[in-house]
């Protein structure tokens, strides 16, 4: 692989509008804390929206999970398939243990507000959960998945983009009331960590299968 590939380099405009909304979302954090601030943001919705985010949260996920593997098989080498596969699956684990380690008695919204008795605008037809709210993964992997779309297409304008879904999908799973704020935050600097090393892991280590293309149907 290339060494001196480096990943500022490689999507520095992703990086940059990931930067702001890390900043601006702990920023925000500080200000209201986290109850207040899940309460503010659940005082505005309406039905498109109730409507686009009750989709949107899972079909960006799970079509761009679709999506790269599909695309990487056909058209792209071992370095982009495990660069998705490995930090999908770090990130999944390290999540996992996260939550049922330290933060099994961290409540979801929905439980922690019905509990005090506060009433919350609750989309229809999307299942409420008790526990298991920080990190959110949801926010990991699309940090992940849009961060290697970034990469494999290094367009400036396709960059900011791709950063951009990644931020919708962590609202969607706040105006769900899936997650506190927090808990996105905590989910896509978690995602962002877990990238970061295996980008840099693939890059260095030499596994010179990594360079072959993927699609075993090509002569």
């Amino acid at each position: 692989m290339n060494k001196d590939k480096d990943l500022i380099r490689e999507i520095p405009y992703f990086l940059g509008v990931y930067s702001l909304f890390l900043f601006a979302g702990m920023t925000i954090l500080a200000y209201f804390g986290k109850e207040e601030l899940h309460l503010y943001f659940n005082q505005f919705y309406c039905t498109w929206s109730d409507l686009f985010f009750k989709y949107y949260t899972d079909i960006a996920i799970d079509g761009t999970l679709i999506f790269l593997l599909v695309y990487i098989f056909i058209k792209r080498t071992w370095f982009e398939m495990a660069l998705l596969i490995l930090p999908y699956a770090l990130g999944s684990l390290l999540s996992t243990i996260v939550k049922k380690a330290f933060f099994i008695h961290v409540h979801r919204p929905t439980y922690y507000f019905s509990f005090r008795k506060i009433p919350l605008h609750l989309v229809e037809g999307v299942k409420s959960q008790i526990p298991f709210t920080f990190p959110s993964g949801h926010a990991l992997n699309a940090f992940l998945f849009f961060a290697l779309l970034s990469i494999l297409y290094k367009n400036r304008t396709l960059q900011i983009l791709f950063a951009f879904l990644a931020i919708l999908e962590s609202i969607s799973r706040i105006y769900l009331s899936k997650h506190f704020m927090l808990d996105t935050i905590g989910g896509s600097f978690l995602g962002m960590m877990v990238f970061v090393f295996s980008y840099y892991f693939l890059t260095y280590k030499e596994f010179p299968f990594l360079t072959k293309k993927c699609n075993f149907f090509k002569k």
